[in-house]
């Protein structure tokens, strides 16, 4: 659902000071209304007033001009999917918290979205994200995409590998980066120029081309990514090395230990 893709992405922009649409109410707004104007708002890139009516405004709060315009590209990627048409179904509601059932655009399933109250008013999310923005602040933003970016990163190793492994099996032989992405036209879509995902991805090849190994660094370290990425056909290896390369020695990763790292 999109309030799930708000969570998980979780990249916000405040270009204009927060005034939001909330305070400018003489009586609060109801749950549905909350919604449909959180997400209004979104779609229209009036986003300061949108996260004004969610648990996100206090991660935007402070962020200064060069913080916000780096966040720019995620946000519109993010919110253009957000349909035109909302269709409130229904609600839910306690002393603190609520759910609103709605339908988004042509989909025919009714999706749930919470909210919690804060100060009198509904806010979009929930308690426990409520909790990590107030612990990250201005950072939270950031911290989210590094996570994201550590998810995308790994699939992308694992492509490449997987690739590779292909390659041999039709070539005998792995390919270069160069290679791979003129080959894999999905790849090379994903991966323009050997960069992706917030990292900057490297294949060496052996001369005899029987062996491989891929190298991600992040583009900006503390902002696209922290962890540094190494595989090879045993498997990925990552560390933070302050944006430098890692190799074999660092510890083997699963991915479901990204999950739960620290950014």
């Amino acid at each position: 659902m999109f309030i799930r893709l708000v969570a998980a992405l979780a990249l916000a922009l405040a270009i204009a000071p927060i005034s939001t649409l909330a305070a400018s109410q003489k009586k609060p707004l109801t749950p549905s209304e909350t919604v449909v104007a959180f997400y209004r708002l979104l779609r229209e890139q009036r986003y300061s007033e949108g996260f004004a009516l969610s648990i996100y405004r206090e991660a935007v709060e402070g962020l200064g001009p060069d913080e916000l315009a780096e966040l720019v590209p995620d946000f519109e990627a993010t919110f253009a999917q957000i349909p035109a048409k909302i269709e409130i179904k229904g609600e839910q509601a306690a002393a603190d918290s609520a759910t609103v059932f709605a339908l988004f655009g042509s989909d025919a399933s009714v999706q749930e979205v919470g909210l919690v109250r804060e100060d009198g008013r509904w806010l979009v999310g929930d308690s426990e994200s409520l909790e990590l923005v107030r612990r990250d602040k201005t950072a939270f933003f950031f911290n989210t995409r590094i996570r994201v970016n550590h998810n995308e990163a790994f699939g992308i190793l694992k492509r490449i590998a997987g690739t590779q492994a292909v390659r041999l099996k039709e070539k005998q032989a792995y390919g270069t980066l160069e290679e791979l992405l003129a080959e894999e036209k999905t790849l090379g879509a994903d991966l323009p120029a050997g960069v992706g995902a917030g990292y900057r991805f490297t294949i060496n090849v052996t001369t005899d081309r029987q062996a491989f190994t891929i190298v991600a660094v992040p583009v900006k370290h503390g902002r696209t990514g922290r962890l540094s990425f190494f595989a090879d056909v045993g498997g990925i290896h990552a560390a933070d090395a302050g944006g430098l390369a890692v190799n074999e020695t660092a510890p083997l990763l699963e991915q479901s230990q990204l999950e739960t790292a620290a950014p």
